[in-house]
């Protein structure tokens, strides 16, 4: 199974939580079984699961994992959250980050901006108005702030 990650939601969890645990993003999609690596692992389809209710198929899918595997992880996470104050406070933490932090602007929509020739602060203030539009895929924000641009530009002429 492919390791893709193609849900911006959980990659952006998924960066969170190998923050909050001192690896990689990369650490988590790995076969790797070291328990800093296999907790986020399944912190990330516990939450997964909880935040965003992709269901266990859809994280297997993201995670390069089967369904029986991402079931083991939502049981882990249950079972020791129950008893693991560290894995409270990390769970706790993780969420807070996620709906704290400001989602990062992905470089490929300043490169879209920047080819219109708009000044940056023209450039967030449309982007402000995109991020209102839409909030699920890079590929759709980049699309339509493209489509903002293009109006925006024809319209200065």
């Amino acid at each position: 199974m492919p390791n893709t990650l193609t849900n911006s939601k959980l990659r952006r969890l998924a960066e969170i939580i190998a923050r909050e645990y001192g690896v990689t993003v990369e650490d988590i999609l790995s076969k790797a079984r070291r328990k800093p690596v296999a907790e986020a692992r399944h912190v990330l389809a516990f939450l997964g699961d909880q935040m965003f209710k992709l269901g266990s198929s859809e994280i297997g899918r993201q995670l390069g994992r089967d369904h029986a595997t991402i079931l083991n992880s939502f049981e882990y996470v249950l079972h020791h959250r129950l008893t693991d104050l560290d894995l409270i406070r990390r769970i706790e933490r993780i969420q807070n980050h996620y709906e704290t932090e400001p989602e990062p602007i992905p470089l490929e929509v300043f490169q879209i901006a920047n080819g219109y020739g708009f000044e940056a602060a023209k450039v967030l203030e449309v982007m402000s108005r995109v991020f209102e539009k839409i909030s699920k895929t890079t590929k759709e924000l980049a699309d339509e702030l493209d489509r903002t641009l293009k109006n925006l530009k024809s319209e200065e002429k």
